[in-house]
């Protein structure tokens, strides 16, 4: 059995929220961009059996333009950072899944 985990990247006023089914998994602000793998880990709550959707759309470049842009700024780079690992772990677990059924 499939379970969907669907992520969304959401600005308020003061944070980037990542959001996990409906859940704030972490908040990022301007002054503390940090994010790190041991996060991104937990974030997954990887599962072989589980479908990751990034359910979220970039900005335009000049939408980001301007000192004034930097949260959408962190938005995008948070966006292709989840994307790239949404993507990767996706693929595997996909072959994981092919192997199992040639066995």
């Amino acid at each position: 059995m499939t379970n969907k985990i669907i992520f969304k990247l959401e600005i308020d006023k003061d944070n980037l929220n990542i959001v996990v089914n409906e859940k704030i998994a972490k908040k990022i602000s301007i002054k503390n961009k940090n994010i790190n793998t041991n996060d991104i880990y937990n974030i997954l709550k990887y599962d072989k059996n589980n479908e990751y959707v990034l359910d979220s759309k970039k900005f335009n470049d000049d939408e980001i333009v301007g000192k004034e842009q930097e949260m959408r700024r962190l938005y995008n780079y948070t966006y292709d950072l989840f994307f790239e690992i949404i993507d990767a772990v996706n693929e595997e677990n996909k072959k994981i899944l092919k192997e199992q059924k040639s066995k």
